[in-house]
């Protein structure tokens, strides 16, 4: 039961992975700095739908939310960082 879990999970996140680099480059090529482009690229995956539900369903709401807190933050902070530097 557990393994068609991780199979369901596994396989959308091969899609968002397919979609994301594409995504990325029309963005890149419409003027998007590469600073906020890698913020975007690490956020991106860490809080999409089907891995904050499976997040919850481990650590609960509060942790959750404390979780997409912090990666929102320090992406947001890594993409300002590497965007300010080239």
């Amino acid at each position: 039961k557990h393994s068609h879990r991780i199979m369901l999970i596994y396989s959308r996140r091969f899609e968002d992975l397919q979609t994301e680099v594409p995504i990325l480059q029309g963005l890149m090529n419409n003027g998007m700095g590469k600073g906020p482009a890698l913020a975007l690229l690490l956020a991106g995956p860490a809080i999409s739908l089907p891995n904050m539900l499976v997040i919850r369903g481990v650590l609960g709401n509060k942790k959750t939310m404390v979780f997409v807190l912090l990666v929102v933050v320090m992406a947001a902070i890594s993409g300002w960082i590497y965007g300010s530097l080239f």
